[in-house]
């Protein structure tokens, strides 16, 4: 009996010393307990899903703005009606933060469709609650419905047309949609109560408004290389060419803020990967999942930190927008908890992704709505076969790491700041000993050579903690005399350069200003300007 228990205690030690030491970049369902870091944060997606609604077959879904319920549209049994209803995602505390948890009350029924019409997501709501557009669909058609949240009552926004896209102005009193015929796209715009709706133009890609809800932007296809930006103005209802972006494959996704696409791309080995785009760059950043093959990308977080995608085993991946900045890496607390430091990570709950892209809760509950699909073979029990084809909620946690990071940056700012003023002041004891004349070199190791008897120490010229990084540059031109600067309060005389989002600038007159952003060319070395 001896023998036996301690060959399973063995067995045991064994499996978790296997799991503990897997390769940290490797996709698979061991991952799922461990974090995913994506720039300064580190996700995770937390064990667990609860079934908050049932039916024979959901066509979409979508969490409500700031609130924890969920619009949802199903048929009840094979055949029956297609009906849209409201219900809530309650969650609570536990020791390792919230946890959704099954609802009390019984989803709210909120309008039934028509006999051979299925309500279909993606599910707009409006900005402020009070409404739900959605797709009705019948053999020909998508057409847009709006639905009223209190009353339930339904208003027709398109009769005959495919709608595949829509965007709710911020204060709800417009509704702009994207229709698509076998040629093209065209963007139209109703107003809410409804009034006849106003064609805008072609295209429709990243519809979206700005945030006082003044314009409506977006992307029409110009040629194989080049889309064009469109703007819609409502104070003179004028539409206008603003720019142009890089042509995208239509199946491009963007991130919630514009910044990011993202698209499947083939690459030479036959499979695809999934590619990461600025929105106005034409170069991706391609993300190499080791032994994953992405089939249909899912959709960003709402901070687009984080791009969901789906392999083609049926699994979901998630998988990182940035990657890990070398300062983050190093403040990482070793041991005290696990993470991926590669870009994707199995992020553990099987989805149906024919009944949409999961959604997720913007508020302070970190949840996320999907439904579930039974996983195509066993995984240590992480997922239970009943939960197929329900809509589920999956909570995770996000835990910023830039704290200690940005607590040393500050430090090395103020340390950065110090040493320009001082190197200001130098150059004014410089000129006073030489006849207003600044020094004949801008080479640093002799400027420095110069400079030394008026510093008190080297180090002024070096980052802080380096031990022997010049970032300290000189940007006049050799021997200019004082007199000849007319305005030496605007004349940057040197230099700092910082890598990530400022820059220090010394002027003529011995003050030292901050600045935000990267240098502008005419402060850059010639090799980069």
């Amino acid at each position: 009996m001896r023998r036996a228990l301690l060959l399973v205690v063995v067995l045991a030690a064994a499996l978790a010393l296997f799991l503990l030491t897997a390769p940290a970049g490797e996709l698979s369902i061991r991952d799922y307990s461990g974090k995913l870091v994506a720039g300064e944060w580190a996700w995770r997606f937390i064990r667990g899903e609860v079934p908050i609604a049932d039916a024979h077959e959901f066509t979409g879904f979508a969490f409500g703005p700031g609130r924890a319920e969920i619009a949802y549209c199903a048929f009840d049994e094979p055949g029956g009606p297609s009906r849209l209803r409201i219900t809530t995602a309650p969650t609570e505390r536990t020791r390792f933060g919230l946890r959704p948890v099954s609802p009390q009350a019984p989803p709210r029924l909120l309008w039934t469709a028509p006999e051979g019409v299925t309500l279909r997501g993606p599910i707009w709501w409006a900005p402020n609650g009070s409404k739900i557009a959605l797709r009705a669909c019948s053999e020909d058609s998508s057409d847009l419905i709006v639905v009223d949240y209190a009353t339930g009552s339904p208003t027709a926004i398109t009769e005959g047309c495919r709608v595949v896209d829509a965007a709710w102005c911020p204060d709800a009193s417009q509704l702009a949609y994207v229709a698509e015929d076998d040629s093209a796209r065209t963007v139209s715009l109703a107003a809410i109560p409804p009034a006849e709706a106003h064609r805008l133009g072609r295209g429709g890609f990243d519809l979206r408004w700005t945030v006082d809800g003044r314009e409506l932007h977006w992307l029409s296809p110009h040629s194989e290389t080049t889309w064009t930006r469109m703007r819609w103005t409502a104070e003179d209802a004028s539409v206008s060419e603003i720019g142009s972006a890089p042509a995208r494959p239509e199946e491009t996704i963007w991130s919630p803020d514009g910044r990011l696409c993202a698209a499947l791309e083939p690459q030479g080995d036959g499979g695809e990967r999934a590619v990461i785009y600025p929105a106005e760059s034409r170069i991706g950043d391609t993300v190499e999942l080791p032994g994953v093959e992405p089939v249909e990308l899912l959709g960003f977080s709402p901070d687009g930190t984080l791009l969901l995608a789906l392999e083609h085993e049926g699994r979901p991946i998630a998988v990182s927008t940035r990657p890990i900045p070398p300062e983050v890496r190093e403040v990482l607390p070793a041991g005290r908890s696990r993470y991926s430091p590669a870009r994707g990570t199995v992020a553990g709950f099987p989805m149906q992704p024919d009944a949409g892209p999961p959604s997720w809760c913007t508020t302070g509950h970190h949840l996320l709505a999907y439904v579930a699909a039974e996983q195509p073979r066993p995984s240590r029990g992480m997922h239970a076969p009943e939960l197929a084809g329900k809509l589920v909620v999956h909570s995770y946690q996000r835990e910023y790491l830039g704290g200690p990071v940005q607590a040393a940056l500050k430090v090395e700012r103020q340390q950065l700041d110090y040493n320009l003023k001082n190197i200001a002041l130098v150059f004014q004891m410089y000129l006073a000993d030489n006849n207003d004349i600044f020094p004949a070199t801008s080479e640093m190791p002799d400027l420095r050579r110069i400079l030394d008897p008026y510093v008190y120490t080297q180090e002024v010229f070096l980052r802080p903690g380096s031990g022997d990084e010049v970032c300290v540059r000189y940007l006049l031109d050799p021997g200019i005399r004082l007199v000849e600067i007319r305005d030496p309060v605007h004349l940057p005389i040197a230099i700092i350069d910082y890598p990530e989002d400022y820059y220090l600038v010394g002027y003529a007159d011995g003050h030292v200003q901050t600045f935000e952003g990267e240098p502008p060319p005419e402060l850059l070395p010639p090799d980069e300007q």
